[in-house]
């Protein structure tokens, strides 16, 4: 029985504090996709609706030139930092000419549910330290709701809230300065009590409480602007 109990302690010093407010607050694991099999579009599934996407040696993989332009309703244009603010029916439909282009913003997305509380990660590269990217979470009955995360790795990370009576909130933003290409961990967690917290690199930039959401989520998605990006693996586990 001692030696048994001298393993337990030696095993629970071990394991970082993390393990276990992990197990804790997010409980559920919905999705893990490390991209091994060679594909996207089974087990789990991603849909690409526009840009491309491939998986290169166990990695999802995308390029994109950067800068197109996005013609709207209204008539006017806009650069690619709009797209951070559009309604899942306009990201999903017709904003670039073609949907194989490298040119325009690539877009992948799985409608796997996520919990009110959830916790996203990632093991992502920027190639060549630049880019620009999206990582957003949708709710498709009322369209436009919904988070989002805006990377952009040489300037900013900003949390953006699209709400149906307030539309485009800035809930909370820190500046980022990340010069390494090199795989970098981003985990997007939202505790129960709407409390978000964004760290990238083991580094936490976001910390902010924001409970305007009550229900489950749909699905997320992931926008690459610009730049080529490359994903090792997504992981997203859910809360009670």
């Amino acid at each position: 029985m001692n030696k048994l109990l001298l393993i337990l302690m030696a095993l629970l010093l071990t394991l970082s504090p993390g393990a276990f407010a992990k197990e804790k607050n997010f409980p559920d694991l919905l999705l893990v996709d490390d991209f091994a099999d060679g594909d996207y579009t089974d087990n789990p599934s991603w849909e690409v609706p526009r840009g491309v996407f491939s998986v290169v040696d166990n990695k999802l993989v995308s390029r994109v030139q950067g800068g197109a332009k996005k013609q709207q309703n209204t008539g006017t244009e806009t650069d690619d930092t709009s797209f951070e603010d559009y309604s899942w029916e306009e990201l999903t439909s017709g904003f670039s000419d073609s949907t194989s282009s490298d040119d325009g913003p690539a877009l992948i997305y799985t409608n796997t549910t996520l919990s009110n509380a959830f916790s996203l990660r990632l093991d992502h590269e920027f190639v060549g330290g630049t880019g620009k990217m999206v990582l957003g979470i949708y709710q498709v009955k009322r369209g436009k709701l919904g988070y989002r995360v805006v990377i952009d790795p040489q300037k900013i990370v900003r949390l953006i809230r699209l709400g149906e009576t307030q539309g485009r909130v800035v809930v909370a933003k820190s500046p980022l300065n990340m010069n390494s290409d090199k795989p970098t961990r981003i985990v997007w967690s939202r505790f129960k009590n709407g409390r978000h917290v964004v760290r990238i690199g083991g580094e936490k930039m976001l910390d902010v409480v924001d409970p305007y959401f009550k229900e489950p989520f749909d699905g997320f998605f992931i926008l690459n602007r610009k730049g080529e990006q490359r994903i090792d693996r997504v992981a997203a586990r859910g809360g009670r």
